[in-house]
């Protein structure tokens, strides 16, 4: 796989600390577009140009040659070219320097900046970075200056002719079949043109759309206000009805002591009631007894008949009607 970007001189920055392996103030090596770095293997990586500064390089080299004065201006091109997966890997290297060779006589070696290869990533591939550099064709007064123009050098004929030149370059250099494909941000569809007084529609539109979106916002926040104000009135109801279940439990344990404690009285009265009464009934028949035996047997019967008739009496009086 060979994947081309195109970058202006400071969108690239981030890329060459990646290629570079410079660490950030974590002290981590500088990651890009998600790959992941095994720090064990980084001392695998090498370059196989000169090992120039990247920015040293380019500013020297646009102050030699023509470059419009626009921040835009796409002055650095990359390559990313990955080894393919049936190749052995005795012959990684091979591959890596026959593609330098061949981008150095496409571009000229005086425009690579760089070719740094890069092992410790989860697919062995060389980062190859160039500034694009044209000769004028249509200013007569100019013809043949070298000026900078990824446009001019990198057109759709050149990009689809790339692919089997490379091929072949790669497998004469390597004497076996290399398979590759070619990836370029220029493989993206094109835009669609927007009149502007559509795309004036469309943005009232959205506005119309994110106002409404707004309002269901604070609605939905309303709402979300007044349950957590419910929320805030159910927990203090649940802490009163808390308390209130802990007041009774205590009125019921202290009820349940009280009653044990009753419980307790009465049966100590009533056993002395028993005791009391038990000793009442003895003293009565000993009365009976010394009485029957002391008094005459006529006094004794006229004395019993008495008491006898006094208890009907009684007994009479208890169970007579209320007038």
């Amino acid at each position: 796989m060979a994947h081309l970007a195109k970058y202006t001189l400071n969108s690239a920055q981030a890329l060459f600390h990646h290629n570079l392996r410079h660490k950030d103030r974590k002290g981590e090596y500088v990651a890009y577009g998600g790959s992941k770095i095994d720090t064990t293997k980084t001392h695998l990586n090498y370059r196989l140009d000169p090992n120039t500064d990247p920015n040293e390089f380019i500013t020297q080299r646009l102050s030699e040659i023509k470059v419009q004065k626009r921040a835009d201006v796409k002055v650095y091109c990359s390559w990313v070219l990955t080894v393919p997966q049936n190749l052995p890997t005795e012959k990684h290297r091979e591959f890596f320097e026959s593609a330098y060779r061949f981008f150095c006589q496409d571009y000229g070696k005086e425009n690579i900046v760089m070719a740094s290869v890069h092992l410790d990533e989860t697919t062995p591939h060389m980062h190859l970075g160039f500034v694009p550099v044209v000769r004028e064709k249509k200013n007569k007064k100019k013809l043949g200056q070298e000026k900078v123009s990824a446009k001019e050098l990198l057109t759709r004929s050149y990009l689809e002719r790339l692919h089997k030149r490379l091929k072949n370059a790669l497998e004469r250099d390597l004497s076996c079949q290399v398979d590759i494909t070619i990836d370029r941000d220029e493989d993206a569809p094109k835009r669609e043109y927007v009149p502007l007084a559509k795309l004036k529609k469309q943005t009232e539109a959205e506005a119309k759309k994110l106002e409404s979106l707004k309002k269901q916002s604070e609605e939905l926040q309303g709402e979300i206000d007044s349950l957590k104000e419910l929320q805030k009135s159910q927990d203090q109801q649940c802490r009163e009805l808390t308390d209130r279940e802990c007041r009774i439990r205590d009125q019921n344990a202290k009820l349940e002591n009280r009653k044990v404690l009753l419980l307790r009285e009465i049966a100590e009265n009533k056993k002395e009631l028993e005791e009391s009464e038990g000793k009442t009934l003895l003293a009565y028949k000993r009365f009976y007894e010394f009485l029957k035996e002391t008094l005459p047997a006529r006094v004794f019967k006229q004395l019993t008949d008495r008491f006898s008739e006094w208890r009907k009496q009684r007994q009479e009086a208890k169970t007579a009607p209320e007038r």
